[in-house]
């Protein structure tokens, strides 16, 4: 199960305008003779079955049943086509960006109006995309 990092969290809340399920509820519905259990976003809707081991005893803490609804949230520096996809989101929101190439290194620059973040360069796209946005992201709503 992948857990978002914290800069993915605020990018899919800030940038992507996503959901970031600051609550749940659990419901129990009943389909084809078995009884399922969901973990149910209180905000957007969202939901995910909740596995447990037939053998535990336990119960799931909170934190572990709001992990499930966590690992919803899609990552968003993992690679090109994921990058591309939010700085398109960045475009669509007013936000321009370009990229200077200096021995093999990438460096990333995300202006608008009078504000600029510049990331820290880096060999590969994905990450010198991740690394703008990290200052974009910290400096604006972190």
């Amino acid at each position: 199960m992948h857990m978002p990092s914290e800069l993915e969290i605020l990018i899919h809340e800030r940038i992507m305008d996503g959901c970031t399920h600051p609550g749940f509820v659990i419901e129990h519905k009943k389909e084809h003779g078995l009884m399922y259990e969901y973990v149910v976003c209180s905000k957007c809707g969202g939901r995910e079955p909740v596995y447990r081991s037939l053998s535990s005893e336990r119960e799931l803490t909170e934190d572990e049943l709001l992990g499930h609804l966590k690992a919803r949230i899609p990552p968003h520096c993992l690679d090109n086509i994921t990058t591309r996809r939010v700085l398109r989101k960045l475009e669509s929101k007013g936000w321009k960006w370009s990229y200077d190439q200096r021995d093999d290194r990438l460096q990333f620059t995300i202006t608008r109006g009078g504000e600029s973040f510049v990331g820290k360069p880096s060999a590969t796209e994905h990450i010198a995309v991740a690394n703008a946005l990290r200052e974009l992201v910290t400096a604006r709503w972190a």
